[in-house]
């Protein structure tokens, strides 16, 4: 059987907070998956809209002391994942609206541009613009 997809696992300490962002706020996932596995487990997973089934994440609550250590700090400093968007300016106005902080302007560069923010775990997530156009 051919597995066309990729699945991150995201560990967050809020499923909550963790959909509130992620779908409600960036609006680039949607919910594939929310079901109560037993009292202390859940399954969550959602996927990028226009990649449904390329690329998912597994929003997972951490289930030992070193996993949830690294709550909100899998990427260390570094940006964790670039995320792709259509219109970088109109999506950090709307981010804006929203409430989500913008860690720097657009940075633009030759092949697209992009902006950082940080997830309510402290993940930094690049928001970016590809030129496609540049490269043909």
């Amino acid at each position: 059987m051919k597995q066309n997809g990729v699945l991150f696992t995201l560990l967050v300490d809020d499923y909550e907070a963790a959909l509130d962002f992620y779908v409600e706020k960036l609006e680039l996932f949607v919910v594939v998956a929310d079901t109560q596995t037993s009292e202390t487990s859940r399954y969550v997973c959602i996927a990028l809209k226009d990649f449904v089934d390329k690329f998912m994440i597994h929003v997972k609550a951490p289930s030992t002391p070193r996993s949830a250590s690294l709550v909100g700090g899998q990427g260390g400093d570094e940006v964790l994942i670039t995320l792709p968007v259509e219109d970088i300016k109109s999506k950090q106005a709307d981010l804006l609206s929203r409430g989500v902080t913008i860690e720097q302007e657009i940075e633009w560069l030759p092949y697209g541009g992009g902006a950082c923010v940080t997830d309510p775990f402290g993940n930094r997530l690049s928001l970016f613009q590809h030129f496609v156009s540049r490269f043909a």
